[in-house]
């Protein structure tokens, strides 16, 4: 048996689907389809998957930097919409770098972990193109992209990064960076153009070496060379 549908959420968790909030101060907020896949480490996640009669599971995703306040609000929350699908949805806890396969496969173009949050206020608007970001790509099976420091001393041999510059990314593939990563490097590219910048940016693919001259001339001139060291 079904309750009352908590404020939170809308009509449309009982139907088949995907669906992820974002907990901001005691609030679920949903996130549009453009930014699923996206994820703030200073926050905390609700994610449904709703398999209609094959059932539902309900994902609470902890961000590392996420307060001990925010992970109770998502655990509260999580428990009103568990109460409103009649207990029906399985509650897994994921947290940031050490999600299950399970949680990963719902994200087939990987997912991006990005510094800042809502408690922090470090959340900036992207859309102007003016906040650049660098992700070091990193695993085997379940790929992540991780926000790290936007630095030439940042990058390595054997891992693969994407370099966010506003109106164009650049998808780099280390020399000696696994295949698991080289596969997926371009596909998380699309997905940060189409989280961070709604789909108005160029994504460039370049290995280590064959930089193009256009982003080298920026970027590049100000930072070092490579550093000759192997993926962590």
């Amino acid at each position: 048996a079904y309750l009352k549908l908590p404020p939170q959420f809308g009509p449309e968790v009982l139907n088949p689907g995907l669906r992820v909030w974002r907990v901001e101060k005691m609030k679920a907020v949903p996130l549009d389809a453009s930014e699923v896949g996206a994820f703030y480490n200073g926050d905390s996640y609700l994610v449904l998957q709703n398999r209609g009669e094959q059932g539902a599971d309900l994902h609470m995703w902890i961000g590392e930097k996420s307060s001990r306040d925010e992970q109770v609000a998502c655990a509260m929350l999580a428990t009103q919409l568990d109460n409103f699908l009649g207990g029906d949805p399985v509650q897994h806890r994921q947290v940031q770098g050490f999600e299950s396969p399970e949680f990963m496969e719902l994200f087939p173009r990987g997912v991006s972990y990005k510094e800042g949050g809502v408690e922090s206020g470090f959340r900036q608007s992207q859309d102007s193109g003016t906040v650049q970001r660098l992700y070091q790509i990193k695993g085997k099976r379940n790929i992540r992209a991780k926000e790290v420091e936007l630095s030439w001393s940042s990058f390595n041999k054997g891992d693969c990064f994407i370099l966010d510059l506003g109106e164009t990314i650049l998808s780099w593939t280390g020399s000696q960076a696994n295949i698991f990563e080289k596969q997926k490097v371009r596909e998380i590219a699309s997905l940060i153009r189409d989280t961070d910048r709604h789909g108005k940016a160029r994504v460039v693919d370049t290995s280590e070496g064959e930089e193009p001259e256009e982003i080298s001339r920026g970027f590049y001139d100000s930072m070092l060379v490579v550093v000759d060291r192997g993926g962590e």
